[in-house]
């Protein structure tokens, strides 16, 4: 970019205010040099000869051309590279823009991608959960059941003390060895059956 920004409207007006273009380099009728535009002259360039013409001695020239004209022409040599260093200036720009619209539309790919790997993590997350509380429920479940499964063991076995004691003092009373063995594995069966329930129930 210039040292300096470039005033536009200043630009604008010189170039109105000038003689319509386009300006080419054209000869006059005589052979002088003359730059004109379409059928507005622009410029006459008269050579002032010293000494006969035939000698094609130019001394000096005078030269004729509208104010404007002048000042666009004056104005030119510093506005033309000012305004292709600003053209420069703003292709660059529009390069750099270029790689940041293609960047943006590549973040913006990676941005969609995660935000669907997030949501798939997110539903992974709570099934997860609720996995966790399923198995939560189930372990608070058979901690109950094992409470009363140990409860109803705890009985059973006061109760199996109590029937063994019984049955040692009816035992105690029984006339033979045999009578007494078998009436001894009819309680065993029944106290068997008692204790296979009661896990059942538990």
């Amino acid at each position: 970019m210039s040292a300096e920004p470039i005033n536009l409207d200043a630009a604008q007006a010189l170039a109105d205010a000038a003689t319509p273009g386009p300006w080419k380099w054209e000869k006059a009728g005589h052979g002088d040099p003359m730059l004109i535009s379409g059928a507005d002259d622009v410029l006459f360039a008269y050579p002032v000869h010293d000494g006969p013409l035939e000698d094609d001695v130019i001394e000096s020239v005078d030269l004729h051309v509208q104010p404007d004209d002048a000042e666009f022409i004056a104005q030119a040599r510093t506005l033309v590279p000012a305004l292709v260093a600003e053209l420069r200036e703003l292709q660059s720009h529009e390069s750099r823009t270029s790689d940041l619209v293609e960047e943006t539309a590549s973040l913006a790919k990676t941005a969609k991608r995660l935000t669907a790997e997030s949501e798939e993590l997110s539903n992974r997350c709570h099934a997860v959960a609720d996995d966790n509380e399923r198995l939560e429920a189930d372990i608070a479940n058979w901690k109950l059941r094992a409470e009363k499964a140990e409860s109803t063991l705890a009985e059973l076995m006061t109760d199996l003390g109590k029937v063994l004691t019984n049955l040692r003092a009816q035992a105690d009373g029984i006339g033979t060895f045999d009578d007494g063995h078998e009436w001894l594995c009819h309680a065993e069966n029944l106290v068997q059956k008692a204790y296979a329930k009661a896990v059942r129930d538990a």
